[in-house]
Order: C-alpha cells, then structure tokens, then sequence
C-alpha cells in the first residue's frame, strides 16, 4: 500500500524544523505552533473560519489529553517548593554530602542522587532541591561547576525523564499517541535507556576526567590543597605585575598546592 505525499505533509514536516529550530535557539514555540495549526487547517479545508475554529478545538483537545499530565506536574511543582521553603530538602540531602570526597565520587554521587529524585519529583524541581546543598560540596571537593551539571543533566534529563518509571508522565504521552499499553512502552524502553545511560555517562565522565588532568578544564582544588592559610597583605594598592594580589587584612585565602597543576579524578 502506497503512500501518497501532499501538501498537508510538507507544511508539516516544515513546522516540525522550525519549532526543533527555535528550540535550538531557545524561543517560545507558543505562537509558532499556532500558526503551524492554522496553516494546516486553512490548506487543508480551505475556509479561513474553519480554520479559525480548528485552532480552538486543537486546544480542547490538547486539554482533555494533557490534563492529568498537567495537574501532576503543578502538584510536583508545588511539592519542591513547599520542600525548598520549609527547608527539609537541605534535611533531605545533607547526608548524601559527607560522601562526596572526590570529584569521581561528587559525579557519581551527584548524578544517581538526582536521578532517584528525579524519578519522584522530575528534573527541573529535583534541580532547586538538591543543586543549592549539592553543587558547593562538589566545588570544594575540586569538582568543576560544569561536571556538576553535566551529571544533573545527564542523569535527571536523560536518563530519569526519558524512563519517568514512576510518574510514568512521558510514557504515558508516547502510549496514548501510539495507541497501546504505557506499560509496554516502559518495557520495550528499559534496554534503550540502559544502554543510553551507561553510554552517555561513562563518556561524559571519561572526557571530564581527561580534561581535568591535562589542565584544560580548571578546578578550584587540586591534590594537597591547603585552606585557611593567611596571606600578608602587600603595601602597594595595586598587585605587582607576575605577583598575586594579596588579601584585604584579616581575611585568609585557600592557597592550592598542586602536583603538575593536575586534578586526579
């Protein structure tokens, strides 16, 4: 059985690049997706109040299938903030920090800590939760801000949003689309996630850890760092050149004695 292209597909398929394309540049799709209904509405029944009409029912429709969707993402929403005013995620995550030693375990810990969150309360809130405890233990630690958020990224929006084993709000999209059981959507993606996640994480690891020994990528600490050492203040208001500027009086700096200028992971 052949299939015949028209018209409607192409308009299609055009607003399909350009919604991925102003995603890619990061700009609101609202208005653009609006037009993309109307224009496919218009060519399709060539009556301009038709079309009119169908963009109104397009968001009836989008209403009565993303309700639940919907509902559950304002309830979780309103859950991290209830948590992140009240205080109880620092409660929550303060533990997990005495375990971050090293910047392989700060990746580590960090990442399947947030995707363990992010099966509960999904990315974007698991991010307000944990990142403002998390992220300074892991600076410390000589982990760059940038490793951090790759693992948040990878784990939380990767892996935990693309499975959503929990809230099941993502497959739950794919099924009802697809015409089948959410559950058989969620087996038929554990492989794909499995591999997807081991994949992507051991990359990003392998290539921070390469860009953190060779000094490309700058740490706050490196092996032997020594805080809370004093430093005289120099006389000059201004540092000499080659010299470090010296601290005000009666503040101390954290001055890292490295090995090479290397961070071993």
């Amino acid at each position: 059985m052949g299939v015949t292209l028209i018209s409607l597909h192409w308009i299609y398929l055009l607003f399909i690049v350009l919604i991925i394309g102003f995603m890619a540049l990061r700009r609101d799709t609202t208005l653009l997706c609006i037009a993309g209904i109307f224009v496919l509405g218009l060519v399709a029944t060539g009556s301009l109040h038709a079309s009119v009409s169908g963009i109104f029912s397009d968001f009836i429709y989008a209403i009565k299938e993303l309700l639940g969707t919907i509902l559950i993402i304002s309830i979780i929403a309103g859950m991290s903030k209830v948590l992140t005013a009240s205080g109880v995620n620092e409660a929550l995550i303060s533990p997990f920090a005495r375990w971050i030693r090293t910047p392989a375990l700060a990746f580590w810990v960090i990442g399947i800590l947030m995707m363990v969150i992010s099966w509960f309360f999904w990315p974007s809130p698991a991010v307000a939760l944990m990142g403002a405890v998390l992220l300074p233990v892991a600076v410390r630690v000589g982990l760059p801000a940038i490793g951090v958020a790759m693992a948040m990224n990878l784990f939380g929006h990767g892996i935990a949003l693309s499975s959503d084993f929990v809230i099941q709000g993502a497959p739950k999209l794919t099924a009802d689309a697809a015409g089948i059981p959410v559950g058989d959507v969620i087996a038929a993606s554990v492989p794909l996630v499995i591999i997807m996640g081991a994949v992507t994480t051991v990359t990003a690891f392998w290539m921070l850890r390469r860009d953190l020994r060779s000094g490309r990528l700058p740490s706050r600490r490196g092996p032997g760092f020594m805080p809370g050492i004093a430093v005289p203040p120099q006389r000059s208001s201004s540092p000499r050149p080659g010299r470090p500027e010296a601290a005000r009086p009666g503040h101390s700096v954290a001055v890292p004695r490295r090995r090479g200028g290397h961070v071993r992971l």
